[in-house]
C-alpha cells in the first residue's frame, strides 16, 4: 500500500513537473521576443530594413522587470542629441520614456529594475 502511494505521488510530481516545464520561457510567455513578439519584431526591421547612408543609428533594446512584469527599453538613437527611450510593456504598449529635449524621466512609477539584459543592439 505504501509502495503504490509512492508512486502515485511521484507520477503526480513528474506530472507536475512536465507541465511546468512545457510552459513558455515566462519572456512575455513567448519563446524569443525579438521573433515572437509582432510588434518588436515589425521595429527590428523597420531599423534593419532602413540602409539609408547617414541614416543609421545606434539601437538598443533591453529586456526589464518592472513592477507588474517583463518590459522592454528602447533606445532608437543612442548618443544622439536629446536622444530618450521609450519603456514598453509585452503588448507594445507605451508605458513611460525619458531623454528628449527637457531631459525629463517619467518611469519612476513602474519601478524598473536596475537589471537590464541587452537583447538586441545594432550600430551604424
Amino acid at each position: 500500500m505504501k509502495k503504490q502511494q509512492f508512486i502515485i505521488g511521484l507520477l503526480i510530481c513528474l506530472g507536475l513537473i512536465f507541465i511546468v516545464s512545457c510552459k513558455k520561457n515566462g519572456i512575455c510567455d513567448v519563446e524569443d521576443p525579438l521573433t515572437d513578439l509582432p510588434w518588436l519584431k515589425e521595429i527590428i526591421n523597420d531599423v534593419e530594413s532602413n540602409t539609408e547612408a547617414g541614416f543609421r543609428h545606434h539601437v538598443r533594446i533591453f529586456q526589464c522587470t518592472y513592477k507588474d512584469g517583463t518590459g522592454f527599453r528602447l533606445e532608437m538613437c543612442v548618443g544622439c542629441p536629446d536622444a530618450g527611450y521609450s519603456f514598453r510593456n509585452c503588448q507594445g504598449d507605451v508605458l513611460c520614456g525619458g531623454g528628449g529635449h527637457d531631459g525629463q524621466d517619467n518611469c519612476a512609477e513602474f519601478k524598473i529594475k536596475d537589471t537590464q539584459k541587452l537583447i538586441y543592439e545594432q550600430k551604424p
